[in-house]
Parts: structure tokens; C-alpha cells; sequence
């Protein structure tokens, strides 16, 4: 009779890989506390494990402040992690601890003017951010089928990022509701106590050097 390797014996990098060749068309199903080894082998039918979860493959997923964080250190350049804030928010204001790069779904617009309805800079899109997150995933090993983290200010900008990016073919991405700052209906990733940088660095907000 064969004996089965335990979870625990099996390298993180080969559980990744067994999640993302797992067919995207698989039916949802119900995933009890029981059966949820929180991360381990099942990221493309990811649950919290925060009671019974329905596990959808595909589509945007939701994943509290501590489940991005914990999905990001336990499987490290496995999975990108984005702020799709503008570069000036994530200069002024910092941003969270794990995150790959910042990558604009919307940009300060150029020439600077106020915007009076929202009390801050105005925005406008950044039309490359499709184009510079699929650069991202593509260097990965696991490329388009990569695990895709958004973060932003509050999970509303990160949602549209996040339709975008599955229009576009990239397979699991994932959203944190609430964002850095947190929202009526989501607390945010400071109201988490998680670790924050004080302010991005240059790698994050402008990519690796010639």
C-alpha cells in the first residue's frame, strides 16, 4: 500500500505550482475550516478558513488585510503584490509591508490641479497598467497564472484594477477590501496592525535599475 506525503513535507514551491496548474473551470464548492489548509496547494480556490467559504475558481476574490499578508509571506515571489495607488500616495503616505511594486491604476495628472469634488490632486488613468502588470507576471515563473494581490486606498480603485487585469488574461487576482485606510464596510490594512513601510522606496515605485 503506498503512503501519502504529508502537506507539511511538500516544499512551498511545489504546492504554488500544483495550485496554479488546477483547472480554472472546476466547479465551486463549500469549504469547511476542517478542509482549509489556509494557503497550502488550494491558492486557485482560495477561502479564509473564516467559516465555510464558497470557493469559486477564477474571477476577483477578496482577501482580508491579514490573509494578503500571510499569503505574501508564505509564498514570496510566488505572488505579486500591487498598490495601484499613484506614486504620490504611496510616497507621502507609505504603503504596506510585501508589496512588489506600485503599479498606478490612476496617476496624478499632469499639468498639477486640484480636484474639488474628492479634495485632493486629480487623477486620470494610466492606460500602461495593464500592459506594466502583465511585464510583472510574465517575469514570474508561473506568468499569467501568477497569484495577483491589489491594494489601495480603500478597495474601491483596486476592484476596477482587479477587472481589468482578468479581462486581460491574467487568472487569479485578488483584492483587499478596505485598502491601506480602510472603508465603512472593510477595515483597512493599518486598522489590521499590520506592518507598514513609512514610505515606499525607489524600487517599489519606479522598478530595478538599468
Amino acid at each position: 500500500m503506498s503512503r501519502k506525503t504529508p502537506l507539511a513535507a511538500i516544499p512551498a514551491a511545489v504546492l504554488v505550482s500544483m495550485a496554479v496548474a488546477l483547472p480554472q473551470a472546476a466547479p465551486a464548492q463549500v469549504v469547511a475550516d476542517s478542509a482549509c489548509p489556509k494557503y497550502a496547494v488550494d491558492i486557485a480556490a482560495f477561502a479564509t478558513c473564516e467559516g465555510d467559504q464558497v470557493a469559486k475558481p477564477g474571477g476577483v476574490r477578496e482577501l482580508s488585510p491579514a490573509d494578503a499578508y500571510g499569503m505574501k509571506q508564505g509564498y514570496g515571489s510566488a505572488v505579486l503584490f500591487i498598490d495601484v495607488r499613484s506614486r504620490y500616495a504611496a510616497a507621502i503616505g507609505g504603503t504596506a509591508a510585501g508589496v512588489d511594486a506600485v503599479v498606478p491604476y490612476r496617476e496624478v495628472a499632469q499639468p498639477l490641479r486640484w480636484d474639488r469634488w474628492n479634495g485632493s490632486l486629480a487623477l486620470e488613468p494610466n492606460t500602461a497598467f495593464v500592459a506594466q502588470v502583465q511585464s510583472l507576471v510574465s517575469a514570474r515563473a508561473n506568468g499569467l497564472a501568477t497569484p495577483v494581490i491589489l491594494l489601495c486606498a480603500n478597495g474601491e480603485m483596486a476592484s476596477e484594477a482587479a477587472e481589468a487585469l482578468r479581462g486581460a488574461g491574467i487568472a487569479q487576482v485578488f483584492v483587499v477590501p478596505g485598502g491601506v485606510d480602510g472603508a465603512e464596510t472593510a477595515p483597512g490594512w493599518r486598522a489590521a496592525g499590520l506592518p507598514m513601510l513609512a514610505r515606499a522606496g525607489e524600487r517599489q515605485l519606479f522598478g530595478p535599475r538599468d
